[in-house]
């Protein structure tokens, strides 16, 4: 998966990526990820997002593994090109559309 994802991206072929554990992906799969969005994470996976999320800066680490744990359903971390370091999105349920 992670040579597949590495070659891909260079012809700009995108992938979705979900799981209930952020292990299940190896480390080479967050650096290849163009968007990243986390849920509620706690523990060993909200410590992952954290250090794996793009933030640069330890402040930013910081916010990030402090709201991870808290987040409400329907309410994610964002980050992209768009987003830096990440912004606080609310999701629209699918059954509300």
């Amino acid at each position: 998966l992670t040579d597949l994802i590495r070659e891909a991206r260079k012809y700009g072929v995108g992938f979705i990526l979900a799981s209930q554990s952020v292990r299940d992906f190896a480390t080479v799969v967050f650096e290849n990820m163009g968007t990243k969005i986390a849920l509620q994470l706690e523990g060993e996976d909200a410590k992952f997002m954290a250090d794996n999320f793009g933030a640069t800066d330890k402040p930013s680490k910081e916010a990030v593994l402090s709201m991870l744990p808290s987040q409400k359903p329907m309410r994610a971390l964002i980050r992209n090109n768009h987003f830096e370091p990440f912004a606080q999105v609310d999701i629209e349920p699918f059954f509300k559309k």
